[in-house]
């Protein structure tokens, strides 16, 4: 569906050179990194919204792109009723309840996991073949944020990019992570086999350094106390990639 291998931008975002990365129909990926390491501007090359030295194939238009970005701005004096009419051609039953409750809200007065839901609604309802989330819950407080998710989860969609730094919501939503670390594709692919590539399945923790093993037979001639020993998760391969996450 879409691949790449090289992205370069001037101004120097990103100075992407990876093997290739593919995102198949069917792939949910989170791709996550701190603050600044190029996420939004990675998306943004993809898109054509920056200009950009790439190798990036894309088998599908982009107008068969869905891209809900990081802060959208809306006239504050527009009822939810009528940015519907504007989006969507028929909304007399719009089908979701959540959303049915704001139809008479202005939009000035919706809060914020009010309007990312309404903007979650509004961009899956135009059937696209991929879509892109860019920071979907940031500034969010927990509930509200859970509150987001779940409906993303609830929509069932087969293909999208999920631009995240909270580990949570890359394990509970996505199915393959990529990591970026200034203007860099450091990793990606399915955690279980990134884990298994990095030879680091188990953990050892003790006085604040971390030791990693293959196996748990590796983990046990260190370590005679089981109990001490730990599967490897997400937040460890970020840690190795020198990437700081919530």
């Amino acid at each position: 569906m879409i691949s790449f291998s090289k992205i370069k931008t001037n101004p120097s975002y990103l100075n992407v050179d990876c093997d290739e990365v593919k995102i198949n129909k069917g792939d949910k990926v989170a791709i996550i990194g701190a603050n600044g390491s190029g996420k939004t501007s990675l998306i943004n090359a993809i898109t054509g919204l920056i200009k950009s030295e790439n190798d990036i194939t894309k088998e599908i238009t982009n107008s068969e792109i869905g891209y809900l970005m990081q802060k959208v701005s809306l006239p504050n004096d527009l009822f939810v009723r009528e940015l519907l009419e504007l989006v969507l051609i028929d909304n007399k039953n719009v089908g979701d309840e959540n959303v049915d409750k704001l139809l008479n809200k202005k939009v000035k007065v919706l809060s914020g996991g009010e309007l990312q839901y309404l903007m979650l609604y509004l961009i899956t309802s135009l059937d696209k073949e991929i879509y892109f989330f860019d920071e979907l819950t940031t500034g969010l407080d927990s509930s509200k944020r859970k509150y987001v998710l779940d409906n993303l989860i609830n929509k069932k969609l087969e293909t999208f990019c999920l631009v995240t730094h909270y580990v949570e919501e890359a394990i509970k939503v996505c199915n393959k992570i990529l990591i970026m670390n200034e203007g860099n594709v450091v990793l990606y692919g399915e955690i279980s086999e990134l884990l298994e590539k990095k030879e680091m399945n188990y953990k050892i923790t003790r006085n604040g350094e971390t030791m990693y093993f293959k196996t748990i037979e590796d983990a046990k001639k260190e370590e005679l106390e089981s109990d001490l020993i730990s599967k490897c998760d997400l937040k460890d391969l970020l840690s190795v990639c020198g990437v700081d996450c919530e």
